[in-house]
């Protein structure tokens, strides 16, 4: 039989907070607000990166060694030549 304790359940949260009381984790919706825009601009960053890192190897025609090749090809797109 699970009892919680008496103060959980006669705790009252701030407002703008979710609680689960069998976890005891309170989640603030500003944390959550805040890390899905942090992610979604870390993501449009790193696109931009890529892009600019994959068109500055094409103009310069850099060969690649297995680290660049690695950022080059994992953007998703085509990949680069594999021959060294």
């Amino acid at each position: 039989m699970n009892i919680l304790p008496l103060w959980v359940l006669g705790c009252r949260h701030p407002k703008g907070t979710l609680s689960v009381p069998f976890t005891l984790r309170v989640v603030d919706v500003n944390d959550l607000i805040y890390n899905t825009a942090g992610a979604a601009i870390g993501y449009g960053l790193f696109q931009l990166f890529h892009r600019i890192f994959r068109s500055f190897i094409h103009r310069r025609g850099i060969k690649l060694n297995a680290f660049l090749r690695y950022i080059y090809n994992i953007g998703g797109e085509k990949t680069a030549d594999t021959s060294d």
